[in-house]
């Protein structure tokens, strides 16, 4: 078990240190718990100082009544619990595209796309000479403009559930380097040996001819006008939006149907969007996003744009064993005068 401290020191300056590594034989809560306090005491530091705690989604930790989180709430009940951020995020992404067949339907296709492209040495330089050739076409119209740390090597990675941030990154290095992935599909088509690969690669190929595909690579917000371009630049049929669609999959004289704005707009965005709403209230805790909303108040971004002296003062509530009431009453016109400043 790690352990990193985060704290801020005489000079007012925030710092992270890591403590130490402990061996861990038992991860039961109260060993856990039995190794933190060990820990703490041979550096000189206490429980009951911590204003704050946060650890990885592990059900031993982070309880809520028997994780390492309660038994901690109950030593020191201003050690507030804050997410693993990162790693929350990445929980509700996941838990979204299984929720939703047809995002879950993209990432699949992804997934068989990036190791067919990337099965072999061979296919690896094929595909990163034609991605070359197409950054340099482009550089040479006009489309794109040079700059230091641009178009570096990249490489296509498939999804991964533990792997924060690796479904963006699929879907945003895809976008930007379809072009050379269909160039190695169409190499497999024509020279590969075996039939099951060939047969694969036609497939993908006619997976991503699909409106529907490309739709979900895109935001609502842009309305279609950028799928539409993408579709038309790469000579992809564009449904027309009110025309009738049958829902693959099911019997024609059982299926819904509902045209093509409904299935994309309703069955896929909103769908995923309202998703994505219940999988973040359900891994953020009400508490923690409340100190967090609270926090951001402080941030000098934008000549303090987003100063708010109740959020601040609502924070300040949270610990009362650092802000008694004289200090709450006096705290208001210090932050009237810090926002002067």
């Amino acid at each position: 078990m790690a352990i990193i401290s985060r704290f801020v020191d005489k000079s007012r300056q925030v710092k992270e240190h890591f403590l130490g590594m402990s061996y861990i034989t038992n991860t039961c809560v109260q060993s856990l718990k039995d190794d933190i306090d060990a820990m703490f005491s041979t550096r000189g530091l206490s429980i009951s100082s911590l204003r704050g705690q946060g650890y990885d989604g592990a059900s031993n930790m982070l309880g809520e009544f028997n994780g390492l989180k309660a038994l901690i709430l109950r030593e020191n009940p201003h050690a507030m619990y804050v997410n693993c951020f990162a790693h929350q995020f990445q929980l509700a992404i996941v838990s979204v595209t299984h929720r939703n067949c047809m995002l879950g339907d993209l990432f699949n296709v992804l997934a068989i796309i990036v190791n067919l492209v990337c099965a072999s040495c061979k296919r690896v330089d094929a595909f990163r000479t034609s991605y070359q050739a197409n950054i340099l076409e482009k550089l040479n119209i006009g489309e794109l403009t040079s700059g230091r740390g641009q178009f570096q090597e990249m490489s296509l990675e498939c999804p991964g559930d533990t792997r924060w941030g690796s479904y963006l990154l699929t879907i945003t290095r895809f976008i930007n380097m379809v072009n050379a992935i269909i160039d190695v599909l169409e190499n497999i088509l024509e020279d590969g040996v075996h039939l099951d690969q060939k047969s694969s690669a036609v497939r993908q190929m006619n997976a991503m001819q699909e409106f529907e595909f490309n739709l979900r690579e895109n935001g609502w917000d842009t309305l279609l006008s950028r799928v539409i371009e993408f579709c038309v630049d790469r000579h992809i049929l564009v449904p027309n939006m009110e025309d009738i669609v049958v829902v693959k999959g099911r019997p024609r004289h059982v299926a819904q149907q509902v045209t093509y704005f409904h299935r994309f707009y309703v069955d896929l965005y909103c769908h995923a969007i309202d998703s994505i709403l219940q999988e973040l209230n359900d891994h953020f805790l009400e508490t923690t996003t409340e100190l967090f909303t609270c926090i951001s108040c402080l941030s000098p971004r934008d000549s303090f744009a987003a100063f708010d002296k109740n959020k601040l003062l609502h924070l300040a509530q949270f610990y009362p064993l650092d802000f008694n009431s004289e200090e709450l009453l006096l705290l208001r016109p210090q932050l009237d005068k810090f926002f002067c400043l």
